[in-house]
Order: structure tokens, then sequence, then C-alpha cells
């Protein structure tokens, strides 16, 4: 959650994230222990974590985002790009033998809801992925239906307009 909401700083905000007290900002408002994120920043703790994942990055050969790892069992498989719904269905598939067998949900404005609930804050690539939607005029037409019923709000423009429920913001 705190990656994603420094995301969501950065290109809905235009925040400058890099800086600590932005940080901080974005970790308080996930629920982390203000004095903890700092001691990690000052101790090193959070520089080390850091320094691991980047080296984790490099051994797996990614170099660029977004990039998943899917594991079943023993078995992994990893994505080095943005490869949609048909993608992630075949690696799936693929990496489970057919014993895992994906399935779109319903393309519902409470489908839509319910994953802006539990996400708390979705961007509108992940919405157009999540229904395997092609064309996201339907998915606008929600979106500014439950935006000027104020269940919703939208922030940021385009394919980086993120949705989150009105009544907080995000996190």
């Amino acid at each position: 959650r705190f990656l994603y909401r420094l995301l969501y700083a950065t290109i809905a905000e235009t925040r400058q994230t890099t800086k600590a007290e932005e940080q901080l900002r974005a970790a308080e408002q996930c629920g982390i222990d203000p004095e903890a994120f700092i001691e990690a920043l000052n101790n090193g703790t959070a520089e080390k974590a850091f320094r691991e994942d980047l080296e984790l990055t490099e051994r797996m050969g990614i170099r660029s985002l977004p990039a998943y790892l899917l594991q079943y069992g023993e078995n992994a498989v990893l994505i080095r790009s943005l490869i949609g719904y048909e993608g992630f269905v075949s690696a799936i598939r693929e990496l489970t033998k057919d014993i895992v067998l994906p399935k779109a949900p319903a393309f519902t404005e409470l489908s839509v809801m319910e994953l802006i609930r539990k996400r708390h804050l979705v961007s509108l690539l992940e919405l157009t992925g999540a229904f395997d939607l092609d064309n996201i005029e339907a998915l606008w037409d929600i979106l500014q239906r439950l935006q000027d019923q104020k269940r919703v709000c939208l922030k940021g423009s385009g394919r980086e307009c993120f949705v989150f429920l009105n009544e907080k913001e995000p996190y």
C-alpha cells in the first residue's frame, strides 16, 4: 500500500515524493507508525531493504515496470511487461497446468464499486485490466455516474486517473 500511495502522490498529486517529508506523509496515510518509519530512515534499515530489493530485481532481470512474479507451488513465471487480461490468463493456465482457470469478473457498477472498496485506491489502467475492457467508454460512464452521486472521487486524467471512495482521501 505504501508504494502505491507514493505512486498516487507522485502522479495524481504531483508531490515530490523523493523528499523524506513526503514519504512520511504517505506512510502516515497508510497507517504506518511515523516514529518507526523515521527510525528506519535514520538508522539505515530502509536503505538496506531498498538495496536488497534492487539486488533482487537485478538478479531477476527486471529492467522496467510493471513486472509481475506469479508463483504456484514450486513453479514461477516472471512477466516483465504490461500484458493485459488474456496474457495473465495464458500465464496462469500454463503455470498451473490448467488447475487454476481464471475468470474475469462481471463488469457492473456493483463490481466496480467492490473493487474500489477493496483496494481503496485504484488506477483507471487497473480497472480496465481487471474487467478485461477493450473500450473504456462504459467504464467512464460508470465512474462519472458514481462521481456525480458523490460515491467516488476521480483524480488525474486519462490513463493516469485514479479512483477512490468519496468518504476520505485514499489510505
